[in-house]
């Protein structure tokens, strides 16, 4: 089964989606029904929906301004609304579909058609003897969204709230997401949190410097200071 989410602050509409939705009852199953920004953002991490039906106008902002403060963005995106000004915004955040409302039976199954489609394109590529690389993180940026490859990130430092990422260019990209979102991902990825405050690729480290808890020289000539509690699990991240 498909699990959908439906992002509407119109009441009307969001009921009208829910029952054109019913028809495609055997494939998909709504699994929520959301009305702001506010409450997306702090539940779509937790649903994993494999498709959203996104509108633009929400009681407490834009439909997008979900997609930039999400950690990262595992569903594909049906935009919903009256307008067709936000089409170009649609296509930068690669939209599979944008439906003007009051949407139609048949736009709509099209749009699902669509869905399919790159789903089955999906499992396919997953199936084939070629594995999958996750290669890029996003970042929630107040312009939009960074696509950094993760290969290139030398390190993470977070303050407070905030957390910097450093790469391998000498550039800096600060986000307002604590640093444990990022934890998660890409500690499998080679990654190591040294520190309370800092996360590190080890496959730019330089060189160990022993002490106490130590440090770390990275690629950049930064020195990144290993927690006396984390030193031993460090080293065995390392095969030390």
């Amino acid at each position: 089964m498909v699990k959908t989410v439906i992002i509407e602050d119109d009441s009307f509409a969001q009921e009208m989606l829910n029952d054109l939705l019913s028809e495609y009852s055997d494939k998909y199953v709504v699994t929520a029904l959301f009305n702001s920004v506010k409450a997306s953002v702090k539940s779509l991490p937790v649903l994993k929906p494999d498709l959203v039906f996104l509108d633009m106008e929400l009681i407490d902002g834009k439909g997008f301004e979900i997609l930039e403060n999400l950690p990262e963005i595992n569903f594909e995106v049906i935009v919903t609304t009256m307008f067709d000004s936000y089409m170009l915004q649609a296509i930068k955040y690669s939209a599979l579909d944008y439906l003007l409302k009051p949407i139609n039976k048949q736009d709509l199954e099209l749009a699902l058609k669509r869905f399919e489609s790159k789903a089955n394109e999906l499992n396919a590529t997953v199936g084939s003897k070629e594995p999958v690389h996750i290669n890029k993180i996003i970042l929630p940026m107040a312009e939009g969204l960074v696509f950094l490859n993760i290969p290139d990130i030398i390190r993470l430092e977070s303050d407070g709230s905030y957390t910097t990422f450093i790469t391998k260019d000498d550039k800096k990209y600060v986000t307002s997401r604590n640093m444990a979102i990022y934890e998660e991902q890409l500690i499998p990825l080679a990654f190591f949190r040294v520190h309370h405050s800092h996360i590190i690729n080890l496959n730019h480290i330089s060189k160990y410097v022993k002490g106490d808890g130590g440090y770390v020289i990275m690629s950049d000539n930064s020195n990144v200071d290993v927690s006396r509690r984390k030193k031993d699990d460090f080293l065995k991240a390392l095969n030390y």
